[in-house]
């Protein structure tokens, strides 16, 4: 392996580092934190059940939007994901086959 190869491979890695860990963060300040305020809604919701009706409503229609935010966030997470791994894997393969030859 070249010195510009093993550069490469070390920026690579380094890259693909920093990646993982945008995406941890994404996954805790995203669709984990939008779940954790939709359960925190259903809480004050099954509270709310015996009140006003109107504010009921209110809070199941808070609800409703509140699964829909985290359903997408968590889908836009996925294919970042997919992706990551996409490219982790594609510089497995590329690695490997560099070090046989």
């Amino acid at each position: 392996m070249t010195t510009l190869t093993k550069y490469n491979a070390t920026a690579a890695r380094s890259t693909l580092a920093a990646a993982s860990t945008s995406l941890a963060e994404h996954l805790r300040y995203g669709p984990l934190e939008t779940l954790d305020e939709l359960r925190r809604c259903a809480k004050k919701l099954a509270i709310t059940i015996e009140a006003d009706e109107r504010e009921y409503l209110a809070e199941l229609v808070e609800l409703v939007r509140l699964a829909h935010t985290a359903m997408a966030e968590f889908h836009e997470f996925t294919r970042e994901l997919t992706t990551l791994v996409g490219e982790l894997a594609a510089f497995g393969v590329e690695d490997a086959g560099r070090s046989t030859k």
